[in-house]
């Protein structure tokens, strides 16, 4: 039998769980899921393209902002073992590279693969670089086993810890009123000692619910589909798990907007190795790939949205072994290069004020599909990308405008359109119109 003391122990746990529960119920019935901002995922494992690593260390290197998180595998009665380590790159106007790492699939340390990921780890590990975390960067320690970087390493970048921020945030920003709605942390049960969850942070801050429920999953299994040879049922596991493990990032990037947007200033540090304007050299948006051209092509699944000429090294061995290089070190070809791609930037950051994204699009729908049916419902879009997840496989719709003034008329004209039934009455309707042209000589 339970003495007293082990009967009201196990009926406090017993409340706590059930209150846990209760809220999470309540919050998944309550608020629209979490949706990230636009993004590029890619998988670094033994079977990534040098090429796509040459790049990302290109990025990296001219990237000022990291958000960062980690994944574990549950062993009974042992320490829990390292599996993936998630590494979003922070660009301008909200758009981002996101990585995740495979520590059990990386290629052998002799392998010529291998210097390459060490690079990028020592690009975004360095004294120049801020790196945003929900914790600390002591759960980095236990991932030095795999040789990537060293504990120096981990304590030279300059540390954020988001949720440490967002406490103090969200005290600065919700004081206690007599109001009935007011949400200061005593009024919403928190302690004041008691750190926030990035899911009660999401929930409060952003009022969409981040699911957890795939946490205690295995993340060591590959979840790039170019790892090994799986079922419909095997992938869409693994993609789950690799959306799951990527959403942390992508919610810590929405905080951190969030909180600037509400004039919160986070700790600076003075960036000594790179000039700012530099990094002006990224993609805006999503959008910036159909914005040069109205004919512009789709970009190859295998490329990175960085510069392709402005004077940096281009050849994997330039690039690791040869430091970034300073605005005064470029010739004059490449600095007009700079200052062109800068005012493009602009120009298009004034262009699409405001975007429309709709998610999981009937895939067989083509941009110039699109564009006719936006207008002939008379929907007067600067610009139109549909891109394909490398991590979902699902496509997502994302409509630019100048001027935010019809907005929410026009989320509802495109409200149940994109859909397969959509588009078999589309190709139905629009048979002779879009029908391939064959030419008549032979």
């Amino acid at each position: 039998m339970l003495s007293t003391e082990e009967l009201q122990h196990t009926h406090c746990l017993l409340n706590t769980l059930s209150s846990s529960s209760l809220t999470t119920n309540t919050h998944a019935t309550t608020y629209r899921p979490f949706e990230p901002l636009p993004h590029t995922s890619y998988f670094i494992n033994r079977t990534t393209p040098d090429s796509i690593l040459s790049e990302l260390i290109r990025t990296a290197t001219t990237t000022s902002e990291f958000t960062l998180d980690t994944e574990s595998d549950q062993v009974y009665k042992q320490t829990n073992r390292p599996t993936l380590i998630q590494l979003q790159l922070l660009l301008p106007n909200d758009f981002s590279i996101a990585l995740i790492v495979e520590m059990c699939h990386l290629p052998r340390d002799d392998h010529p693969k291998f210097p390459l990921i060490q690079e990028l780890f020592r690009r975004t590990f360095s004294s120049d670089k801020l790196v945003y975390i929900w914790g600390t960067n002591n759960e980095l320690s236990p991932f030095v086993i795999f040789n990537l970087f060293t504990i120096e390493q981990i304590n030279t970048f300059h540390e954020i810890n988001l949720q440490k921020e967002f406490k103090l945030f969200w005290t600065q920003h919700h004081p206690h009123s007599s109001s009935s709605s007011c949400i200061c942390e005593n009024c919403i049960g928190k302690l004041s000692s008691e750190p926030w969850s990035l899911q009660d942070s999401i929930v409060y801050a952003l009022h969409e619910y981040l699911s957890k429920t795939l946490r205690n999953n295995t993340f060591s299994i590959g979840l790039d589909p170019q790892l090994f040879h799986h079922t419909v049922i095997e992938q869409r596991h693994r993609s789950e798990l690799a959306a799951y493990a990527l959403s942390d990032c992508l919610s810590m990037q929405r905080l951190i907007i969030h909180m600037k947007n509400q004039h919160y200033l986070f700790p600076s540090f003075v960036c000594t190795s790179l000039a700012a304007d530099i990094l002006e050299l990224h993609p805006t948006s999503p959008l910036d790939a159909s914005l040069s051209s109205p004919r512009a092509s789709p970009t190859p699944a295998d490329s990175i949205p960085v510069p392709a000429s402005t004077g940096l090294p281009t050849t994997t061995d330039s690039i690791v072994s040869s430091p970034p290089r300073e605005r005064s070190d470029l010739s004059a070809a490449a600095r007009r290069v700079i200052h062109n791609r800068s005012c493009t930037l602009k120009q298009r950051a004034r262009r699409n004020t405001v975007t429309i994204i709709k998610r999981n699009i009937d895939r067989r729908f083509r941009i110039h599909h699109i564009k006719f049916i936006l207008s002939a419902l008379d929907i007067p879009y600067s610009a139109v990308l549909a891109p394909i997840s490398r991590i979902t496989h699902k496509r997502s719709l994302y409509i630019g405008f100048t001027a935010d003034t019809c907005l929410r008329t026009y989320e509802r004209r495109i409200r149940n359109l994109f859909t397969p039934k959509h588009y078999s009455q589309f190709r139905t309707n629009n048979f002779l119109h879009f029908r391939p042209r064959h030419s008549s000589s032979r």
